[in-house]
């Protein structure tokens, strides 16, 4: 049996932290609760129009923990909660270059990330980790609010780089051939 469940997309609702489950979450807990986590490396993320307008679908390696049951799931794309997204948004566009002297197009550039539509990319994924909260909210039409604490340093990482620790560098060789001079 698998320790975690693979889903196409980890969301609020796909992981079993959906409005109800917040709702009866925080009446048992009678506060703030601590809702789910996502671990991960992100390669990027892509604009998409959903319901509630635009949201950034994140593409990489992502694990949801659910902090009320415990269940841990796993996918290739993720949705968070506005402030978590701006929050990882944030940490992909600033890994790379934090220089505030330089325009938004040369920092992108600089940062190695590539648009193709809506559709953004990096030269190296990031790892990361957010804590996911509900807090009370009467105010609100759900009850609550999401509330994001980045739980690690953020830290840039070429995907390959521990692939090629383990394997032995291919030798230059020692004289260079004829064709490869033409």
């Amino acid at each position: 049996m698998n320790e975690f469940e693979f889903i196409n997309k980890i969301t609020n609702v796909k992981i079993g932290c959906g409005k109800a489950a917040i709702q009866e979450a925080m009446r048992e807990q009678e506060g703030p609760i601590h809702a789910y986590r996502v671990i991960g490396r992100c390669e990027g993320f892509e604009i998409v129009p959903t319901d509630n307008g635009e949201s950034n679908k994140y593409i990489g390696q992502f694990e949801g923990i659910n902090a009320i049951t415990g269940e841990v799931f796993r996918s290739k794309a993720l949705y968070l909660p506005p402030l978590a997204s701006d929050i990882l948004e944030d940490q992909l566009l600033n890994t790379n270059e934090k220089d505030p002297t330089i325009t938004e197009v040369e920092r992108q550039t600089k940062a190695g990330k590539v648009r193709k539509g809506n559709i953004y990319t990096f030269k190296n994924q990031i790892e990361f980790g957010i804590d996911i909260s509900a807090t009370p909210a009467p105010t609100s039409a759900t009850g609550y609010e999401w509330g994001a604490k980045p739980i690690i340093e953020t830290k840039q990482e070429d995907p390959f780089k521990a692939l090629k620790a383990n394997i032995k560098p291919i030798k230059p060789p020692v004289k260079k051939l004829e064709a490869a001079k033409k």
